[in-house]
């Protein structure tokens, strides 16, 4: 109780307007990859490493002759990427767990993860386009083969999009003639465990929009229509198919249960019903503000990035620049970063936190109010005050 007080007296200070918080901003570091609050893994052009909550580099390391670096996160396992040929496991400190390397034809890509094991997409000759992909199951643990499929062509694999959740059931989507399925297949042990069929009008090409640990958004188009729905990945139940007219594709965000797409001409959210609803023309939501359920961050025709609410649709800018940035949802209440989408290596990235005065105040308040009267004075407790009123 005896702490109450210069609570009540720092909350009752505290403005009310919200507002973008800039942390820090800083160039090569064209990709992030949040890990825990405040805390991520970059990568820029041939290095790769960790950084701070005030944006200094905690370590830094180099894929000697690799052109392109990017890192991924499997559930707790970090990974980097050097172009196609190289997978490095690394800790948190940096160390390398264990290198997966394969010759300058082929290509090697990351997939899944389940408990032990990681599931790999593997092209033996890049070059040629009709070579057949296979998939490889590795231990988490030490990198070594545990299994391997190449009873068929998995090249379908590739188009699934990013994801950083563990699951045991891998959708594998095959397209063969005037025909679409796809397949379950079961990591642990490698067997199929169920196929949906989705007939594929031509000249229509199938896209896996999102995914998530229990369902897939999937899109089809032919020049006449797009059909949408879900497949539910534990039974491959496809539901929710609507139609609706042609159109270009232009960009995709998954926001909670929700799919967001932009065609050229209209917005339209997909959810987890698979039910396709307009949405506003104005702005495009790229990502959910961590811990805030009602705001997410949106982008307008001119690469303006806002808060918008989602209930009552009043938006407040938070960053704009000549060049397009994307937002990536951090590990702590507020946090966003922001990467450019173009010209990477000329324009800075950003870490910012969107918290009203009064809840950046509250994550301060009790460190000082902690160590009250022995390494804290109430002129600390003031002086917090006075940056808050400012």
């Amino acid at each position: 109780m005896k702490n109450a007080f210069p609570l009540v007296i720092v909350l009752l200070l505290c403005s009310c307007i919200a507002g973008p918080n800039f942390m820090w901003g800083s160039l090569r570091r064209a990709q992030i990859v949040p890990v825990s609050p405040g805390i991520s893994l970059f990568s820029d052009q041939d290095i790769y490493g960790m950084i701070n909550p005030s944006g200094k580099t905690i370590w830094e390391k180099e894929i000697e002759g690799a052109k392109r670096v990017r890192c991924k996160i499997f559930g707790d396992s970090f990974l980097a990427l050097g172009d196609t040929r190289l997978i490095i496991r690394f800790d948190n400190s940096g160390k390398d767990i264990w290198k997966y390397i394969v010759t300058d034809e082929a290509g090697v890509w990351p997939i899944q993860k389940f408990s032990d094991i990681l599931v790999l997409a593997y092209d033996s000759d890049t070059k040629q386009i009709s070579n057949p992909i296979i998939l490889i199951g590795i231990s988490v643990k030490t990198g070594e083969e545990i299994w391997r499929l190449e009873d068929q062509n998995y090249s379908g694999i590739l188009i699934l999009p990013d994801f950083h959740f563990e699951s045991n059931v891998l959708v594998v989507p095959t397209i063969l003639g005037d025909s679409v399925w796809f397949d379950g297949l079961r990591i642990s042990d490698r067997v199929y465990i169920w196929r949906a069929f989705w007939g594929l009008p031509k000249p229509g090409q199938p896209i896996i929009l999102s995914q998530d640990e229990e369902r897939l958004w999937i899109l089809r188009a032919n020049d006449k229509d797009v059909e949408t729905a879900v497949l539910m990945r534990e039974d491959g139940k496809i539901i929710g198919k609507t139609k609706s007219r042609f159109d270009q594709i232009i960009q995709v965000s998954n926001i909670s249960e929700n799919v967001y797409i932009r065609f050229k001409y209209s917005i339209k959210s997909l959810n987890k019903k698979g039910i396709l609803e307009d949405f506003d023309k104005s702005y495009f939501p790229v990502c959910q503000i961590p811990g805030d359920n009602n705001n997410v961050v949106v982008t307008n025709e001119d690469c303006g990035l806002f808060k918008l609410n989602m209930k009552t649709k009043k938006s407040e800018r938070i960053y704009s620049s000549q060049s397009c940035y994307r937002a990536i949802a951090g590990k702590m209440r507020g946090e966003i970063y922001l990467t450019p989408t173009e010209a990477s290596y000329d324009y800075k990235s950003f870490r910012y936190t969107l918290l009203t005065p009064q809840e950046a105040a509250i994550t301060e308040i009790p460190s000082v109010l902690r160590d009250l009267g022995v390494s804290k004075s109430f002129y600390d407790l003031y002086y917090l005050i006075e940056k808050i009123k400012r």
